[in-house]
């Protein structure tokens, strides 16, 4: 603004008592352009060089409404499903915002399992209406020395299987040979995704420090680490997937397991059975750990409402409920499962989604930009 007197200062009226024109003076500046508020951004670069246009959108999205706002997601039923998503749209009317699917299944060898994971439609529409698409892999693999996994034969369970992990990265072990060929498996499933255009938020070898999964087995954690390196250097690498945002799970008190900050974009947290407190609890101690990266519940069940969790302080970046197995085994309103509501959903009922809906700040599909 420039002053008043300044414009004025030694200037006379005219004799005809006229106010006297001001002389030239210096051009106000522009306004400044308003600074966003960045003061809930973490790391502004995904860990993969030369990301994907789509998943560089997605990811600064992500940034850009952490912290303000939470986008909502579903659980596939097994492995290549929205059945979960349509259960949540039939009885509240309302898409979440992202749906998840898993690989469980991608790498068996029966021939039922090659159908499967054929057609990307369901994605291809799901993306087409701005929905975001997860996704993770509960690797199973032969419960004893084979040269192929079938639905028979296989498992993810450490005591169930003979498989070491520690050979999964040495050449010429049995457990090598499988390791390699399901990673190409995979990766020619993300690669449809990829050529598709569409981003993935990438969950493999969730819940490590668990060990209740073979590739936790006896608190291996170096194994561990070595295993997510690996398959990050040779899917971004070798297979050429910059579609993917790599999601790592926390257990808690892990940072061994952690791969490191060059092969992660996000951390997740798997809660169960817990209410806001503890939700805040694990939200506070994450944030003093992986300060620079996003927080997200990247499964959950049979805990305290979002608003109840949000109020608490747990802004996570996006949640997700574990599906029911029962209920959405199938999609189809002709189904007495899909379309029940006198028995409560395993882990998010209808009256905890109703609740959500209700919170200003929680995204559904409907409230999506496009990220094309």
């Amino acid at each position: 603004m420039i002053c008043t007197a300044m414009l004025f200062s030694g200037c006379d009226k005219k004799e005809s008592g006229t106010e006297p024109t001001p002389p030239p003076g210096p051009t106000p500046p522009d306004p400044p352009t308003p600074t966003e508020d960045t003061s809930l951004y973490v790391c502004d670069e995904l860990c993969t060089p030369n990301p994907s246009p789509e998943a560089l959108k997605l990811y600064t999205y992500l940034r850009k409404t952490y912290g303000r706002k939470v986008l909502s997601g579903a659980m596939a039923n097994v492995n290549w499903n929205i059945n979960e998503a349509e259960w949540v749209k039939y009885h509240t009317g309302k898409y979440p915002a992202m749906t998840c699917f898993d690989m469980i299944q991608s790498t068996l060898t029966d021939d039922w399992a090659k159908k499967v994971y054929v057609s990307y439609a369901i994605y291809e529409d799901w993306w087409a209406n701005n929905g975001i698409i997860m996704g993770m892999w509960h690797h199973i693999v032969p419960k004893s020395q084979a040269t192929t996994t079938t639905s028979s034969n296989s498992t993810y369970k450490p005591n169930e299987t003979s498989f070491k992990a520690s050979n999964a990265l040495i050449s010429g072990t049995w457990e090598n040979k499988i390791f390699m060929q399901d990673l190409d498996r995979v990766a020619e499933f993300l690669q449809g995704f990829r050529d598709r255009h569409i981003p993935i938020l990438w969950r493999p070898y969730h819940e490590a420090a668990g060990q209740w999964f073979w590739w936790g087995k006896g608190g291996d954690a170096a194994t561990e680490v070595q295993l997510w390196q690996f398959m990050w250097d040779y899917f971004v690498n070798t297979k050429g997937l910059n579609n993917l945002i790599w999601v790592w799970t926390t257990q808690g008190s892990d940072f061994a397991w952690y791969p490191g900050d060059k092969y992660v974009d996000i951390i997740g947290r798997d809660i169960y059975n817990k209410e806001a407190p503890s939700f805040y609890n694990y939200f506070g101690y994450d944030q003093m750990i992986y300060p620079n990266k996003m927080l997200t519940l990247s499964e959950f069940g049979n805990g305290g409402t979002i608003e109840d969790q949000w109020n608490a302080g747990a802004k996570w970046a996006y949640f997700m409920p574990w599906y029911d197995s029962k209920r959405t085994k199938s999609a189809s309103p002709n189904s007495y499962w899909f379309t029940d509501t006198t028995t409560p959903h395993e882990h998010a009922p209808i009256e905890w989604w109703n609740n959500a809906w209700e919170q200003p700040y929680v995204i559904s599909r409907d409230q999506m930009p496009s990220l094309k």
